[in-house]
């Protein structure tokens, strides 16, 4: 899929990329289409847009920051959250959660590394 992408994150840390252009047009009356299965338990906690349309072969620069209730962050490249086949897949996971009682609360997009961006 070229960009841009709608990225997922679920709160229990699955993430996964899917193209815009899987997800149609509709009139405001219609139920809508599901955009990623999820775990018992789990709900998703963010979606962001990412990545330039009409890039030559999609743009991925770019990273997040994920942040749990117990106070962790990580940092994650856009580029790895898989473009998987299929709107319905799970995703993999971004971030391991340790603390079964810990959640993802907020994800935020960040410049890369290479963009003067650091820690």
């Amino acid at each position: 899929d070229l960009a841009p992408w709608v990225l997922f994150v679920s709160k229990k840390g699955i993430g996964r990329r899917v193209g815009v252009r899987r997800f149609k047009l509709m009139r405001r009356s219609l139920r809508g289409v599901l955009a990623m299965k999820l775990s018992r338990g789990d709900t998703l906690a963010s979606m962001h847009v990412v990545g330039k349309a009409g890039d030559a072969g999609g743009h991925d620069a770019g990273d997040v920051l994920i942040v749990t209730a117990n106070g962790l962050v990580q940092r994650v490249a856009i580029a790895d959250f898989p473009l998987l086949r299929g709107r319905t897949t799970k995703g993999v996971t971004v971030m391991r959660l340790k603390d079964p009682e810990d959640e993802v609360i907020g994800v935020t997009l960040v410049g890369s590394k290479d963009d003067g961006v650091s820690e």
